[in-house]
């Protein structure tokens, strides 16, 4: 089985799961609570479909370009869950695709490809926008 993390979007992220027979989809808002959410989101959407974190394969995440904290936050989950479980991530950026069932035929060939666990880097697609300290 293989997870799919999008949170290249603002307001809302997207987890998919490909059970080799079917793809599952699970939209949720996540405003400013993105820390919050995504990993209780996870757990729930695995239970809801009956999936031990030992039965996945792979994980592929979107690395943006999307807003700084949300692809970060996704980034993250994806790469600390993929040290955890010992299983493949890579990342795929959201230009790449137009579809969730593009995004899960992207997805299954890269992983298809890794050869062992690698850490993912986010693109976000610009510089980042840092103002200039004020002076005193």
């Amino acid at each position: 089985m293989i997870l799919f993390i999008n949170t290249s979007q603002a307001e809302e992220a997207t987890l998919l799961l490909d059970d080799g027979k079917r793809i599952f989809n699970h939209s949720f808002a996540t405003g400013f609570n993105r820390t919050d959410t995504l990993l209780k989101h996870i757990s729930v959407f695995l239970t809801k479909r009956k999936v031990e974190t030992k039965e996945l394969e792979g994980i592929a995440v979107v690395t943006g370009p999307g807003p700084f904290t949300s692809l970060r936050i996704g980034v993250v989950v994806a790469n600390t869950l993929g040290y955890a479980l010992n299983i493949k991530v890579v990342g795929i950026k959201a230009t790449d695709f137009k579809s969730d069932d593009m995004l899960v035929k992207k997805g299954k060939a890269l992983l298809a490809k890794a050869k062992n666990f690698q850490i993912v880097e986010p693109f976000y697609g610009r510089a980042p926008n840092i103002t200039k300290p004020k002076k005193r």
